[in-house]
């Protein structure tokens, strides 16, 4: 009996001990620099200097700064191994891993490869065209691989064998002399299926145009064209090409979106929108996007006609106001749709930016609005020098990061129920490995644990807490059960005498 009393006093002060330490890590402070109510932090990596570009792949986060690159198990945070890789890695500079090679960006325009596995520099490096005093200090402004080719651009194109390093072909830009046939490319973007395609100027006979083509992954020269120009990156459908915000006359911003069969230049065909858009991402047999004048929208990409368009309460800028669109992020499970807006103003009288936004989340099939979430927030000078936003969806909570800050709100209802707050701006975030990867500050951080109850009921007990508890009740009724079953047994086998009251030491 005492064995028994000493059970249940023990399963009681472990149950509250679980449910306080549980309590605090579930609901942690959203004024901690790296945690955020509702979730728990899985680990935390420190960076040596300021992170520019990370990107997750092959079970492995990779960050790259100005000076070193780091590479971090996804999953645990360990760190694999880091290298100096020479300086000049700056923001938004690519980072690529493929088939365990790690190809990143460095100074003067160049392309390193790194074994992903161990952190060895490895013998392939692509240069980029370099013929500018800038271009001699900064990173690639943009490369890609794709079918055994590294496609690298700084003041002009270059496109090697990934493998041998062997140069295929390069142009220059317009100020040089390019071989014939050879377009003076502005942008380049590779596609999978030896699909290359550019923007800028090409030849054609003795004249010069502006538009869109594509080009000959091996030789760089023209496969077809049409007079469409697009500064956007394309995007790639069920053999055809969609081209955004093009103009038929010049190189300002268009307003037509095209549908291209990739492997003629044949327009299946075109419409005219009357505005620009912004972020589209195609969704199954879907294109969707945002207008320059309010609307979020539908189109359907095999007929090239508007499925459904909703209006937003989108507080469109000013010219003292600077504007931050995130993208368009599909959660298929709930067949929902989440966007933000933000707008940025420098409050002079506080030397402060101000921020507000609303975050949206639609009905996939019909478009309809199911909530809208306001979020506003002050940053000082220093830390907020513009407005990066993006979207993750993770279980049953939304994340979206506004220059310094990681907000976080309930999916269903839209319910903002925890924030914090970060001392310089944070890369994007994305989510993956079912977590939640944000890179700020000097550090790299892996949010997981995101308990749909504990998010759509806040106040309720943690399921183990539930079961301790549980638990002891149980064991309580089993005890009283013992009791009164012992006073009856008593009582029918010494009749007439009063029992003893049972002894609890």
């Amino acid at each position: 009996m005492p064995l028994t009393i000493f059970i249940i006093i023990l399963i009681t002060i472990f149950g509250l001990t679980s449910f306080q330490t549980q309590h605090q890590s579930a609901y942690a402070s959203s004024n901690s620099i790296s945690s955020i109510a509702q979730t728990e932090i899985l680990y935390q990596c420190t960076i040596k200097n300021f992170a520019n570009t990370y990107t997750i792949a092959e079970g492995k986060l990779f960050v790259i700064s100005n000076y070193d690159l780091n590479c971090f198990d996804a999953q645990t945070g360990k760190n694999l191994w880091q290298i100096t890789v020479g300086g000049g890695s700056y923001a938004g500079a690519p980072l690529v891993v493929q088939d365990g090679i790690v190809f990143a960006g460095v100074a003067e325009g160049q392309v390193i490869t790194v074994d992903a596995n161990t952190g060895k520099l490895l013998p392939l490096q692509f240069q980029a065209i370099v013929e500018t005093s800038w271009g001699s200090k900064s990173t690639p402004t943009a490369f890609a691989v794709a079918d055994g080719r590294l496609y690298v651009a700084q003041t002009g194109w270059r496109a090697y064998n990934v493998s041998t390093g062997v140069l295929l072909w390069e142009t220059f830009s317009p100020s040089s002399t390019n071989p014939p046939n050879m377009p003076y490319n502005d942008n380049v973007w590779a596609f999978d299926d030896n699909l290359v395609l550019a923007s800028g100027i090409y030849p054609s006979g003795n004249n010069f145009y502006n538009g869109v083509y594509r080009i000959n992954s091996d030789t760089g020269t023209i496969l077809w064209s049409i007079p469409w120009f697009s500064n956007n990156q394309p995007l790639v459908y069920n053999g055809s090409i969609i081209f955004w915000n093009c103009n038929e006359t010049n190189s300002d911003t268009g307003q037509t979106v095209l549908s291209v069969d990739a492997t003629t230049g044949n327009i299946f065909w075109n419409l005219d929108l009357k505005t620009a858009i912004y972020e589209p991402v195609i969704y199954q047999e879907q294109l969707l996007f945002v207008t320059s004048d309010g609307y979020l929208c539908m189109l359907n990409l095999s007929e090239g006609s508007l499925v459904w368009e909703v209006p937003l309460k989108t507080p469109f800028a000013s010219s003292a106001v600077s504007s931050g669109i995130s993208s368009i992020q599909v959660d298929s499970q709930s067949q929902r749709i989440f966007w933000s807006y933000t707008t940025m103003e420098y409050i002079e009288s506080t030397n402060n930016f101000q921020y507000e936004g609303f975050l949206y989340s639609l009905d996939l099939t019909e478009g309809n609005v199911i909530w809208t979430s306001p979020f506003k927030f002050n940053s000082d000078f220093f830390s907020y020098p513009s407005v990066q936003t993006e979207i993750a969806v993770l279980n049953n909570t939304v994340f979206l990061n506004t220059g310094v800050d990681l907000l976080a709100f309930n999916k269903s209802t839209g319910t903002l129920f925890g924030s914090t707050n970060f001392e310089h701006y944070l890369l994007p975030i994305v989510s993956a490995y079912n977590k939640l990867f944000v890179v700020a500050d000097l550090t790299a951080i892996a949010y997981t644990n995101y308990s749909d109850s504990a998010i759509t009921e806040p106040h309720s007990l943690p399921k183990t807490c539930q079961q301790i508890i549980v638990l002891a009740v149980v064991g309580i009724i089993v005890t009283l059960l013992t009791l009164v079953y012992r006073k009856h047994r008593n009582k029918r086998n010494t009749p007439g005498i009063v029992p003893s009251i049972p002894s609890f030491t």
